[in-house]
Parts: structure tokens; C-alpha cells; sequence
């Protein structure tokens, strides 16, 4: 029969959360030594004045053979305080961690106990720290402020979801806004995080700051623009869907790769400057789905990219606005079913190069106009375009290595065939769930 010491040195309800992070009250001020006898998962310490109610949480702080971290109640005397098997109460852990030692609480180090609110970690922030926060799943996150900034590149701080193990990709979901009080460069990265607004919220994120990574994250559901951001944002494999407005609105120098644009009513991006996308697939974006807006000296990218109106229900695929100065680039990319393929003022420094166009109303407006390796001949005969769901090329696409590269021989879109099949092979498809 194994035993070990253990020392309860906080303890919280499952409602209120830690005090030492998050301004709650303690319910009390903690045991001394106690016994733990791991076959019936009890603590034992004669006397030790504290009645626990069944679902409060104590903080397991040290011992021999004990992980530390946050565990729930089953039941409680004065004199012995027993755990349960397996906790229901998200980021809380269960009697049988204490040996088998998973990182349920999602801050296993901290002799204070995890935070319990992505609010509370940002206000925890030192902005000369190289920190990750680890969030684990299983319980919606509220509304969190970005107060402090970071001092450096070098000294990012990210805040990452995990299901079981730190590192294991698991994601997060935000129904609270993700927001800031400061309009500086933070360097921040987001990973793993489900932003939903589906309580009728504007927008998902809404940030002025910049230098921010966003990786692997979603933007759902906003009655405005799913996602509001400054200069300087990164996007990786990120879904933006469902929008009443914009999927994202950035400011100078929004960047995204392997990135999905589903169902927004206005824009898939819509850029205040400079933009560009690479490996992005835009489906269904009513009014345009790339939009490099109005401004001097503003540029438009886009690389690898698919853009399927919809049976036209896109009024144009990649916009430039030709009252100001600005260089546009689409090259490699399928423009299907659009009212409008280009609308920009095209001449000697623009690129338009080795696109696919077809079924659309127009394939150009403004002066854009065909330049060498475009051809609008052939469907590009997508594996299931229905509803957007797998834009991979069937081996008899006129899209296939159609491309330009070193070789010429990169297959035109956001998916590359599986290297071998005659293709380029050399970008990954962006899919996530059956959505590609």
C-alpha cells in the first residue's frame, strides 16, 4: 500500500477558480501535513478543521511520489478528505494522477495552481519572459484583454492549447472577444485556439496591437468582422468562416499561409495595406474575397491560391483599388465561378502569371489582362468542389503542373497533388476536418 506526504497548500471551489491568480476568494488557508494513501485516494490529517464540500478542488503542493496539481473532492470529514476517480471539472485533475502524473491542471509547475482564465494569464504576462501558456480544453473560455506587451521578438509569449499533453495540438475554444489595451508591438502567438462569436458578438478578435502569430486557429461566427488586427499580423492554417462581415480586416502587412476563407458576407481579407496570401483556399465570400482596399504604395500578393466564387456568388476574386499606387502579384492561382476573376490597373509592374480562369462572368476588369502561362480553357476539375470541400486536382485537371516554378512544374491552386503523382508536390494541402 503506497503512501505519501503531501502538503495542501490552496485549495478553490470549482466555480471560483485560485485566488493567487485570479483575485477569488479562498474558501480557507490550507493544511498542514498530511497523510496520502493512494489505494482509496485519501488524505488523512486528524483534526484539520476544514470541511470540503463534494466538487471543491484542493491543490495537491508536494509530497513523495505526488504530481502536483489541482484535484476534486468526493467527500470530506475532519479528519479525512477523499478524492474522486476521475474529475468532470475541465483543467481539474483526479485522484489517480497523483501516480499516474498527467498535466491536467494546465500549469503544472506552479506551487499556486494553474490560472484559470486566459484574462488571468495575460494580466500574470512579464513582458521580459519567454513564457507559454498552456490552455487546456474542455471548458469555453471567456473574454480576455491583452494588457502587457512583450519587449522583444526574442521574448515571444504564446498562449497554446492542448487536449492531454502539452505540445499535443489539441485546440482550445474562446466564446469570450479577444481583445487589447494597447496599440504597440507585443509579440504575441496564438496556437490552437477556436475564437466563436456565436453569441451574436462582432467580432471574434479585435486588436490593435501587432508583431502577433495566429497558428492553427479559427474565427467563427461574427456578426462584424470575424477577426479585426493591426500592422504586422501572421496567419498559419487558420479558418475564418461564417462572418457578417469581413473574415479578417488587417492593417499594413497582413500575411497568410495555408490559411481558409468559408462564407463571409464582405471579404475573405480584406487589407487596409499590404497583404498577401499563400496556399489560401477562398470560398463563397460575397463581395470579394481578396481585397487589397484603397492606399498608396499598397500591394497585393497572392501565391498558390484557389478562389471558387460559388456559382458566382463572389463579386470579384482578388481587387486592387486603381486610384492609388500599388503593385499587384497573382501568380499559380484557380479564380472559378466569379463574377469578376481580377479588377486592378495592370502594366509593366504587375504579375499575372500562370493562373487557371474560368466560368467566370468576366475574367478581368480594370486593365488587367492575360500575361504569359494564363489560360482560361477548362475546368479545373476539383476532387468535390461541393460546398468546398476538397479542392485537391484530379490528375486530369488542366491545373496540373500548369504552374511555374523552377521547373515548371508546379500543379496550379492551393493543393498540390501528392508528390509523385506528376505534380509539383511541394506544398502541403490546408485541410482541417473536411474542410480543405
Amino acid at each position: 500500500m503506497a503512501r505519501a506526504m503531501a502538503t495542501v497548500t490552496k485549495f478553490v471551489d470549482k466555480t471560483n477558480g485560485n485566488d493567487a491568480n485570479d483575485g477569488l476568494d479562498n474558501i480557507g488557508v490550507g493544511l498542514a501535513t498530511a497523510t496520502w494513501e493512494e489505494a482509496t485516494l485519501t488524505l488523512t490529517q486528524n483534526g484539520h478543521g476544514y470541511t470540503f464540500a463534494e466538487g471543491d478542488v484542493i491543490y495537491l503542493a508536494s509530497g513523495t511520489g505526488l504530481t502536483p496539481g489541482l484535484y476534486e473532492v468526493a467527500s470530506s470529514t475532519v479528519n479525512t478528505i477523499t478524492l474522486v476517480e476521475t474529475s468532470t471539472i475541465p483543467r481539474v485533475g483526479n485522484g489517480s494522477d497523483v501516480a499516474a502524473g498527467d498535466d491536467a491542471t494546465g500549469d503544472w509547475t506552479s506551487s499556486d495552481g494553474p490560472l484559470q482564465t486566459l484574462d488571468a494569464a495575460m494580466n500574470a504576462v512579464v513582458a521580459v519572459n519567454d513564457t507559454t501558456f498552456y490552455c487546456r480544453s474542455g471548458a469555453d473560455y471567456g473574454a480576455a484583454a491583452i494588457d502587457i506587451a512583450g519587449s522583444a521578438l526574442s521574448q515571444t509569449i504564446t498562449f497554446e492549447g492542448y487536449t492531454t499533453t502539452p505540445g499535443d495540438d489539441g485546440r482550445i475554444t474562446m466564446k469570450g472577444a479577444l481583445t487589447d489595451t494597447i496599440a504597440s508591438r507585443i509579440y504575441y502567438c496564438f496556437k490552437n485556439i477556436i475564437f466563436d462569436a456565436e453569441d451574436a458578438r462582432a467580432n471574434c478578435v479585435s486588436l490593435s496591437s501587432y508583431e502577433i502569430m495566429f497558428r492553427n486557429c479559427d474565427f467563427l461566427s461574427g456578426t462584424g468582422d470575424n477577426c479585426i488586427c493591426g500592422q504586422s499580423t501572421w496567419f498559419w492554417n487558420c479558418y475564418f468562416e461564417g462572418s457578417g462581415a469581413d473574415g479578417v480586416s488587417c492593417g499594413t502587412m497582413g500575411a497568410f499561409f495555408n490559411c481558409r476563407f468559408y462564407n463571409n458576407v464582405a471579404s475573405g481579407i480584406d487589407g487596409s495595406s499590404t497583404a498577401v496570401a499563400w496556399n489560401c483556399t477562398f470560398y463563397n465570400n460575397s463581395a470579394i474575397a481578396f481585397d487589397a482596399a484603397a492606399g498608396n504604395d499598397t500591394h497585393l500578393i497572392a501565391i498558390n491560391c484557389t478562389f471558387d466564387g460559388h456559382a458566382r456568388a463572389t463579386n470579384i476574386a482578388v481587387y486592387k483599388n486603381g486610384a492609388f499606387m500599388g503593385m499587384v502579384a497573382v501568380i499559380n492561382c484557380i479564380i472559378y465561378d466569379c463574377l469578376t476573376g481580377i479588377d486592378c490597373v495592370s502594366d509593366e509592374r504587375d504579375l499575372l502569371l500562370y493562373n487557371l480562369l474560368n466560368n467566370n462572368n468576366a475574367n478581368y476588369d480594370g486593365s488587367a489582362s492575360d500575361q504569359e502561362g494564363t489560360f482560361q480553357t477548362g475546368a479545373p476539375d476539383f476532387v468535390n468542389e461541393v460546398g468546398g470541400a476538397d479542392y485537391t486536382l484530379n490528375s486530369a485537371s488542366p491545373a496540373v503542373s500548369a504552374g511555374h516554378d523552377e521547373d515548371n512544374n508546379m500543379d496550379i491552386g492551393s493543393h498540390q497533388r501528392v508528390a509523385g503523382g506528376g505534380g509539383g508536390g511541394l506544398l502541403m494541402p490546408n485541410k482541417r476536418g473536411n474542410k480543405q
